[in-house]
C-alpha cells in the first residue's frame, strides 16, 4: 500500500518545494577565498550602476544601507535565481526628493 502511494505521489508531484544544498554559493556571483566570499567587482559594479540610474532619483545617493538578500546568498539558489536588493534609504535625503 505504501508503495502504491509512494509512487502515486512521485506521479502527481512535478516539482519539490525543498531545495538540495548547492556545494558552495553561487561563483557567478561571488569570489571565495578560503572559506571567505565576498561580492565579485563586476557584480559590484553592475548594483550600483543600476542604483545610480533608476529614473528621477539616484537610489545609491540616498540609500544609507544596501544589502543583498535571498537565496543568492545561501547555499540552497537555484541556477535561475535572482539577485535581491534591499535599499534602507537615508530619510533626511529621501525628503528632499519627495517635495
Amino acid at each position: 500500500m505504501m508503495d502504491r502511494l509512494l509512487e502515486k505521489i512521485l506521479e502527481d508531484v512535478k516539482e519539490s518545494s525543498i531545495d538540495f544544498p548547492q556545494e558552495s554559493l553561487d561563483l557567478a556571483i561571488w569570489d571565495k577565498k578560503d572559506d571567505t566570499y565576498t561580492l565579485r567587482e563586476d557584480v559590484k559594479k553592475k548594483i550600483l550602476g543600476v542604483l545610480e540610474e533608476y529614473p528621477d532619483v539616484s537610489l545609491l545617493e540616498i540609500a544609507e544601507e544596501i544589502h543583498i538578500v535571498g537565496s543568492l546568498c545561501t547555499n540552497q539558489y537555484l541556477d535561475s535565481a535572482d539577485l535581491d536588493i534591499h535599499i534602507v534609504p537615508n530619510m533626511e535625503k529621501l525628503r528632499k526628493y519627495l517635495k
